[in-house]
């Protein structure tokens, strides 16, 4: 793609049935844009007040952190859902894989897969809606290979996406689907037992981001009563317009370090 070719918006894609859910994109309940708009005027205001301690900039800042704030928890949101879909997949595959183990054909497995999902996570789990979408397909003389593609689309998950398409391909051409579902499971278990051993290796300097993150405004607080001279200074204004805005930068890029994906 060139430089200057402008990228295209990220269309959603809405799935078979009319219930479905493209894990790609969050859309929030009102008390979640309401959590993240609060979060976002009040930490841009405080940290405005903070530096510059004037009240009508901060009130300016505070309404961009508004919209700042409901993208952030947005995207924090989305993100805690896939690792929760991630981890409910994994646990249906186990269901799965231990009814076709005892004989049980594809069909029969989903629907053991979906009563043990439902008593495990709960009737309106992610998972088990999606099992219960692919079942209707299924009686709908949908193919299943057909609704797995359909939520592997849709999931954003690599894994899911794999599993898909292995799983088309043996179920048309006779393959061991037992060792399939048995060998994808396995990877899952272990990518997510990575990915835990990796957050608990990187806590203490998740933790020490957030404290050096807080100590610029620390300063700045301690250091005002020696600072202030009663008016306004462009150039003290425009320093602290640059050190702000090099904070920023250092912060997003520390989380960008210590966001390690597998």
């Amino acid at each position: 793609m060139s430089l200057f070719e402008k990228k295209q918006p990220y269309e959603e894609k809405k799935g078979i049935f009319a219930s479905s859910i493209d894990y790609h994109v969050y859309h929030m309940s009102p008390a979640e844009k309401w959590i993240g708009r609060t979060l976002g005027f009040f930490l841009c205001y405080i940290a405005i007040y903070i530096f510059f301690s004037m009240v009508p900039l901060s009130i300016l800042g505070g309404v961009a952190g508004i919209f700042a704030g409901e993208r952030i928890f947005r995207n924090q949101l989305c993100k805690r859902r896939q690792q929760k879909l991630t981890v409910q997949f994994r646990d249906m595959l186990e269901a799965m894989s231990t009814s076709l183990g005892a004989g049980k054909n594809v069909p029969e497995g989903l629907a053991d897969a979906l009563t043990d999902m439902s008593n495990q996570y709960g009737e309106q789990s992610y998972i088990a809606n999606e099992l219960r979408m692919i079942i209707a397909g299924v009686n709908n003389n949908i193919s299943v290979e057909q609704m797995l593609m359909d939520f592997a689309k849709r999931s954003g998950n690599e894994d899911i996406e794999s599993f898909a398409n292995v799983f088309e391909v043996c179920n048309r051409q006779g393959g061991n689907l037992k060792n399939i579902i048995y060998e994808t499971k396995n990877v899952i278990s272990q990518k997510i037992e990575i990915e835990m051993e990796i957050r608990t290796m990187i806590s203490g300097a998740r933790n020490e981001l957030n404290v050096m993150s807080v100590m610029p405004f620390i300063i700045v607080l301690s250091t005002r009563s020696f600072t202030e001279s009663g008016g306004f200074n462009m150039t003290s204004f425009v320093v602290k317009c640059a050190a702000l805005a090099v904070f920023i930068i250092a912060y997003l890029i520390g989380l960008k370090i210590v966001d390690i994906k597998v």
